[in-house]
């Protein structure tokens, strides 16, 4: 019966019968030298990929993942500790080093001249890798090696090359050395280096799983040694994963806390919620809340906060933001303008005069144009062969003017915003 049991599974998982090694060495090795070709094409996926990270572009994003050849000396690495060929082992560090270099110059370079200079939410993914990655880059390299090494042709190179991603991480890294953003450059080329390793490790793994044929024998003294650095290599990638990943949880269930116990609560007495967020990166860490409808009193907000410190939250300071606009008239505004105005929208007024209006409306014009520097607001009285009165708003801008479609957009705006039929909008 064990003898019938390990046929089967043998059955199912054989591959030493269909791996052809000498064409996986030969085909690796010659794909590891980063010069001529290559870097052409080296070059042109860490244009692509900074393109497509820069403009939140998933499709050119994959475009770059898949004609990049920074693979074949990571191959090479665990490759060449596997068979234990110096050569191709620092041939392969080599290379990746000069690889690792040009797409770092590249996209800092293309970054720095870039007039997209926003993080987007593809280089925001790429700056906080956690364990999952690690499993990611683990798996994904058992699965290139393995296919790689096969007699038949198979077409899973291209799905290990979109899931590993390579690339865009050392693109998001050139954005931080561009923008002199550290966090963002530490983080991406983390990921890049988790990837690295972890496919390496793979590689090694398989191509001894596979018996592929060793180019010299090391003595024991050596072979410790390279165990040794390859334990050292994994550890120390291995660890900050770990904590990340804690972290990404820790920051998960503090989410859904706020959620369930704030901002569910706020839209059950009937108010909307526009936006909420939380900053973690401020001293004491802040809940934002953005809403329309009846206004949270005192005691509400203490009963909030309460909650949260029963939740083991005690260091959030929980801030609420009413809109002066109730839900039909949000209705009526474009959603990009709603989420242009959400960026940096802090309504706080409680009394209507002049002087307090005009503060209010600047702050939450300058949300849809930053440019705006100066806002003034009155009553113009035509006398004419009947009086009529329009409020005229004059604007004054720095730097860039408000295009016309812009003018229109903000127009719009205002007649929403302090309910006027008519309004006459002047850019200074």
């Amino acid at each position: 019966m064990r003898n019938y049991i390990q046929e089967q599974l043998n059955s199912l998982f054989h591959l030493i019968d269909t791996t052809d090694s000498d064409k996986t060495i030969r085909e690796i090795s010659s794909g590891i030298s980063m010069r001529g070709y290559n870097l052409w094409i080296l070059i042109c996926s860490a244009v692509l990929a900074s393109i497509g990270l820069d403009t939140n572009s998933t499709a050119v994003i994959i475009g770059a993942m898949l004609i990049s050849p920074l693979m074949s000396p990571i191959l090479g690495v665990g490759l060449g500790l596997a068979i234990n060929d110096q050569e191709t082992l620092l041939r392969s560090l080599r290379n990746l080093s000069i690889a690792t270099i040009a797409s770092l110059a590249t996209s800092t370079l293309y970054f720095s001249i870039s007039p997209l200079s926003e993080l987007t939410s593809e280089e925001l993914a790429r700056t906080q890798p956690n364990l999952l990655d690690v499993m990611v880059a683990l798996f994904g390299g058992v699965a290139g090696i393995v296919a790689g090494s096969r007699t038949e042709k198979t077409n899973a190179i291209p799905g290990v090359a979109i899931a590993t991603a390579l690339m865009p991480p050392l693109c998001t890294a050139g954005f931080g050395l561009a923008h002199g953003d550290w966090r963002i450059f530490g983080g991406a080329f983390y990921l890049f280096a988790i990837n690295a390793v972890f496919i390496s490790l793979a590689t090694f793994s398989v191509a001894k799983y596979l018996r592929f044929p060793l180019k010299e024998y090391l003595n024991d003294k050596t072979q410790k040694r390279v165990s040794s650095f390859i334990y050292s290599a994994l550890v120390l990638t291995l660890i900050p994963s770990i904590y990340f990943l804690y972290t990404v949880y820790k920051n998960n269930r503090e989410k859904r806390v706020i959620e369930s116990h704030v901002v569910n609560e706020i839209t059950k007495r009937g108010n909307e919620i526009l936006k909420w967020e939380i900053h973690r990166e401020l001293m004491p860490r802040q809940v934002k809340i953005y809403y329309s409808g009846q206004s949270i009193e005192q005691p509400q907000l203490d009963d909030f906060k309460k909650t949260l410190l029963s939740h083991d939250l005690p260091d959030y300071d929980l801030r609420l933001f009413r809109m002066n606009l109730s839900r039909e008239e949000i209705a009526e505004m474009s959603n990009e303008a709603l989420q242009n105005l959400l960026k940096s929208l802090k309504i706080n007024q409680k009394n209507d005069t002049l002087a307090q209006i005009n503060s209010a409306v600047l702050i939450e014009m300058q949300a849809l144009y930053p440019q705006i520097k100066k806002v003034g607001i009155g009553n113009m009285v035509f006398i004419g062969t009947k009086t009529d009165t329009i409020t005229q708003v004059l604007i004054q801008t720095e730097k860039a003017p408000i295009d016309p479609s812009g003018l229109i957009q903000l127009n719009n705006f205002l007649k929403v915003r302090l309910k006027r039929d008519t309004l006459l909008l002047r850019n200074l």
